[in-house]
């Protein structure tokens, strides 16, 4: 292979980190049209990539420190073909089958599944006591059948039967003498 001429310099000065995972190589492989070095001659070779990883630009060529241009991905495709060469590079580019991918779904449902219930659950609970605080501040406190209809001087409230002057003489929570009883209507 021919060597490429370059438009622009390799400054190592100006080198990067490779990005991907191989113990901090420089990046020193130029991608064409937008310039930038992520990846290393390394990384270059076993990544498929089609986009710059870091301005999203299609890649073009890819150039190495000599000036040669670099197949992206070189060894990805050599070892997807299988030894007859026939094989359909589409369909060996698929990381889980079918059978995987339907377990992991299903998988994901079952725990959205059980989030929701969760969810749902915590809400009832919450609605089941704020239901039991609104029948305690509505129904009558002594009997708990009927609504509160008498407010004492205390400030404090009973059905009409259980507020009876014969049989109610002091407040059933404060234990204050009833003085006043004053019919509410809610």
């Amino acid at each position: 292979m021919a060597p490429v001429p370059l438009d622009r310099n390799f400054n190592v000065d100006k080198m990067n980190i490779c990005s991907f995972n191989c113990d901090g190589n420089l990046a020193d492989i130029l991608f064409m049209p937008c310039g930038h070095r992520v990846v290393c001659s390394k990384c270059v070779l076993n990544t498929s990539l089609h986009r710059c990883p870091k301005c999203y630009q299609h890649i073009l060529s890819a150039i190495n420190p000599r000036g040669e241009k670099v197949e992206i991905g070189s060894n990805v495709t050599k070892s997807m073909v299988d030894e007859k060469g026939r094989k359909d590079l589409a369909e060996s580019k698929k990381v889980f089958d079918e059978a995987e991918i339907q377990k992991i779904a299903e998988e994901a449902a079952e725990k959205a599944k059980e989030a929701a219930e969760k969810e749902k659950n915590e809400l009832i609970r919450e609605l089941q006591m704020k239901l039991e605080q609104l029948e305690l501040e509505v129904y009558c406190a002594i009997c708990m059948e009927q609504r509160c209809s008498v407010l004492f001087q205390c400030g404090h409230k009973a059905c009409t039967e259980c507020s009876n002057a014969a049989r109610l003489k002091l407040c059933h929570i404060c234990r204050e003498p009833i003085t006043r009883r004053t019919r509410i209507f809610t």
